[in-house]
């Protein structure tokens, strides 16, 4: 396809960085902005003000956000949070007649002013697509909605998005992230969607980084760059699309273990190369300067020839408050990126989408982006806290859209026209070219994880070229022992990314006459074939892991509760002790274990036959069932603990700090009073809530600090981690409605209150915090016990 000759472009965002931009974001300036929120025809429907109030408001309900794995099926904390974020907007200065108008829009555009970074920042960080979501529902929406977001900079107008000529692609994997993380598919996908078959030119000339591109060669690909090869090549080639891939900065730092400047806190960003020559190590780009690296870097600030990529698209987590917004303050046209973390494959859909939208709707960008949201929420998929954002320096007030739902729907058609066509098939490599297939297996097996339906597999995904693939056939064999149990599907690609690592499971029927007491090593077989032709064929050695094997690992960490055991036999035993103690104490022949029935909003102390209850279990393991200490027994897996049941540790007398936690646990579970596990670095010590209003209140996040982006993020509805969550567990213990037990000293015979007082020691150093599991809310996941009783015996 021919490209015409570039033509001289305007430089835009000069006035805004002469403004004074800021590379110290959390440093504010008092002075307010006005936020104003419209519908597609222009109608502004309110306004709010910048300030210690939205301040709060952005803490909040990113810290809210980032906890949606605790909340998002939980209906009655759901239901709380709509009607918070109905009153936050009150808050903020919205009325009801303006929430009623909100209501009726089908698109909302959120316009805020730009001058400088630290001014006004906390517009940017606020997650209004999820707040003005929840609070237009409660007001009587519908109907979908779609928030686009305005950048309302200095300078001169922003032109039109216009035909792109030309596409950069910048995947990002130095050093240790490219051993797991491979984005050669992602890269060529805006170009076949954008350029058809047009060449990728891979910009890989160190000698001379601001050698000037053909114009003929309109897809450059840059891999691992610098943040001065960045702003080399933006000079160079001048490209109307940006398209990034790699890890945010937080990423980088929590699973790569990247260093941080001391003291501070991880900011947004990417991780990129080091500037020395030559060096292809990992390290974090700030927000800012990435921003400004796509912009031209500082050189562009003399180049009146020179303005911003008109669109910049970031397929990277954490992307949308910071990185995406200063991009377009910098220069560009319009950004795209992610709020938090967000299920790569549906990424990977959302963006095909997009860039198929982008190319029907004649480069309408703000089309493109609300047909590509109305495809992924009609999808059936839970999307309760997800966000994408696209950040554009034009407002809708500008373009002025009518009717653009209609608009929508037409291009949703479009988009999806050439899926309709029946992919045929007639050789072996026509079909691993229509269909590719990427499959990695967990090379070490626990069985907690099978038992819970973890995936098997750390990537299982089929992409297929437009069009519907029909009948194609999946296998998956474990050898285990004298038993291989299989999966088997036949399934349509109705999608251009499939992930199919939460469909695979195995029978778990050969664990039945006791498992593995120690690793096995075995074989993981995998098929998976299109008409009778093999797409995937491969036999993998793998590690089975002893049942009664748990990992502290992140992935393993969250299967805990499966080692909760209160069916075991010695729990009951355990209650049978403590209920003529639970009489003594309540001074009532009749009392019972009756769980939360018996909390009494009417006395002066609501949960004190709660707490009654866990003391009367306490006395009998330090008084009829007096244990020991010890410690694990032999593992010989890396990081690895074998865990004794409730029997072991009552009929060996004796257990480790884990043990012990488990067992507390077990005993408070039977007797229908939620159990917490609280994990400090190399220490377990058990807790429990005295409410079932107790529990429910902690399932709405409410962030101990004021906390604009926590360092860590919540892996699962059940387990809560980093110094944010020690601050919110800190503040239910001290409110009275989370008890922490040391376990420990049921060895020293100590005190049912002397262990709560030395629990709340445990909890006194932010930095030796871990994380709390929640055992009610992982029940409520399917994470049930291991059906180890049968194993014993």
């Amino acid at each position: 396809m021919a490209r015409k000759k570039k033509t001289t472009r305007k430089k835009v965002g000069t006035k805004a960085r002469a403004a004074g931009s800021t590379r110290t974001p959390n440093r504010t300036d008092d002075e307010p902005i006005e936020i104003t929120l419209r519908t597609p025809d222009g109608e502004i429907a309110s306004k709010v003000q910048s300030g210690k109030k939205l301040q709060d408001a952005a803490y909040r309900w990113t810290y809210v956000l980032r906890s949606r794995t605790r909340w998002r099926k939980e209906r009655r904390a759901r239901e709380d949070l709509a009607e918070q974020g109905r009153t936050a907007l009150l808050d903020l200065g919205l009325t009801e007649a303006d929430l009623e108008i909100l209501a009726q829009a089908r698109w909302i555009e959120v316009s805020i002013p730009y001058a400088r970074e630290a001014r006004g920042w906390e517009a940017r960080i606020l997650p209004w697509e999820y707040l003005l979501s929840v609070a237009t529902m409660t007001a009587g929406r519908r109907h979908g909605l779609t928030v686009v977001r305005h950048l309302d900079r200095a300078g001169p107008e922003p032109e039109p998005f216009r035909r792109p000529e030309s596409l950069s692609v910048i995947a990002s994997a130095p050093g240790s992230i490219k051993d797991r993380f491979d984005f050669t598919t992602e890269c060529a996908m805006p170009e076949r969607i954008l350029f058809d078959d047009e060449p990728v030119v891979v910009d890989d000339d160190e000698d001379d980084p601001d050698a000037d591109p053909a114009v003929d060669d309109p897809v450059r690909l840059l891999e691992d760059p610098t943040l001065d090869e960045i702003a080399a090549h933006i000079r160079g080639a001048q490209p109307d699309i940006v398209h990034l891939c790699g890890i945010d900065n937080h990423q980088g730092v929590d699973e790569f273990e990247m260093p941080q400047p001391s003291g501070e806190p991880t900011g947004d960003g990417m991780v990129l190369s080091w500037q020395e020559t030559g060096s292809r190590r990992p390290m974090l780009a700030a927000a800012f300067d990435l921003a400004r690296a796509l912009s031209g870097g500082d050189a562009a600030d003399d180049d009146a020839a020179l303005r911003g990529p008109g669109l910049v698209v970031y397929n990277i987590y954490r992307s949308a408050a910071r990185t995406a917004a200063l991009t377009v303050a910098e220069g560009a046209g319009a950004a795209l990126g992610f709020q938090d973390t967000f299920d790569d494959a549906l990424a990977e859909i959302f963006l095909a989408d997009f860039y198929h939208a982008l190319r029907v709707s004649q480069y309408d960008v703000h089309l493109a982006f609300a047909t590509a949201w109305h495809l992924l929420n009609t999808s059936g998929r839970d999307l309760r806290g997800s966000g994408v954002v696209l950040w554009s320096a034009r407002s809708i007030a500008e373009i002025g859209y009518r009717n653009p739902e209609r608009r929508v729907a037409e291009l949703a058609e479009l988009v999806r026209e050439p899926d309709r066509e029946v992919l045929h098939v007639n050789s072996a490599s026509r079909a691993r070219e229509l269909v590719k297939v990427t499959v990695e297996p967990k090379t070490r097996i626990n069985y907690s994880l099978l038992h819970n339906n973890r995936p098997l597999f750390e990537k299982f995904e089929l992409r297929r070229k437009p069009g519907r693939v029909e009948d194609v056939e999946v296998i998956v064999q474990l050898h285990a022992g004298d038993e291989a149990p299989r999966y088997r599907s036949v399934l349509s690609l109705n999608e251009p990314v499939e992930d199919l690592r939460e469909q695979i499971f195995l029978p778990l029927t050969w664990m039945r006459d006791g498992g593995f007491w120690e690793n096995v090593r075995s074989s993981l077989f995998v098929q998976v074939t299109w008409r009778g032709f093999d797409l995937y064929k491969r036999t993998q050695a793998v590690t089975l892991l002893p049942a009664d094997e748990w990992i502290d690992t992140d992935e393993n960490r969250q299967s805990l509760p499966s080692f909760v055991y209160p069916r075991d036999p010695a729990v009951g035993r355990v209650i049978a002790a403590a209920q003529e103690i639970l009489m003594g104490l309540a001074d009532d022949p009749q009392q019972g274990f009756d769980g939360y029935q018996s909390v009494d909003h009417e006395a002066d102390d609501p949960t004190e036959l709660v707490d009654l209850q866990v003391q009367a279990i306490w006395q009998a393991l330090t008084h009829d069932l007096p244990l020991g200490y010890i410690n694990p027994p032999p593992s010989f897996s890396e990081s690895a603990q074998r865990l004794r049941t409730p029997s072991e540790v009552i009929d060996g007398r004796r257990g480790t700090c884990i043990d012990l936690t488990l067992l507390l646990a077990s005993c408070l579970e039977y007797v229908e009073i939620y159990p917490v596990l609280l994990l400090l670095q190399g220490h377990a010590f058990p807790g429990y809530w005295r409410s079932e209003d107790a529990y429910h209140d902690f399932m709405i996040p409410r962030s101990g600090e004021r906390e604009e982006s926590p360092s860590v993020w919540q892996r699962s509805p059940w387990l809560v981690e980093g110094e944010a969550a020690y601050h919110e567990v800190v503040r239910q213990v001290h409110e009275g409605h989370l008890v922490p037990l040391e376990s420990v000293w049921l060895t020293q015979r100590a005190s049912f209150w002397d262990a709560v007082e030395e629990g709340w020691e445990n909890l006194r150093v932010a930095s030796e915090f871990h994380s709390l599991i929640d055992v009610l809310s992982a029940r409520n996941h399917d994470v049930t016990p291991l059906p180890i009783r049968g194993m014993r015996e």
